[in-house]
């Protein structure tokens, strides 16, 4: 991979009369960061397809029992879109009557 770098333009006025009397660059290699940010979006997407070609109903949550995310197989079991669901409270989404009997956030 080539490097690729980031630019910074600053420029110099004359305090006298206001005028730009130069400039200065900064340029930094963010050659690294980049790669990361690549690996990253791959692996995120590695594994959003297992987690959405699972015939497996697959959640996460949070502390505060909000759906974090919810696999394809999920989502269709409650009849929507996994978007539809992230970042909704558990309770909005499966009902008082279902969240109480599950017994499993007691």
């Amino acid at each position: 991979m080539s490097p690729r770098f980031s630019r910074r333009r600053s420029p110099l006025n004359s305090y006298e009369r206001g005028d730009v009397i130069g400039a200065i660059n900064c340029f930094y290699d963010i050659t690294s960061r980049k790669l990361v940010e690549e690996t990253l979006r791959t692996r995120e997407a590695e594994l959003a397809l297992v987690i959405n070609e699972t015939p497996f109903m697959l959640t996460r949550c949070s502390r505060d029992l909000r759906y974090q995310f919810v696999s394809q197989t999920y989502a269709e079991m409650l009849g929507c879109q996994p978007a539809d669901v992230a970042g909704k409270a558990i309770v909005d989404v499966i009902g008082q009557d279902a969240f109480e009997t599950s017994g499993l956030f007691s």
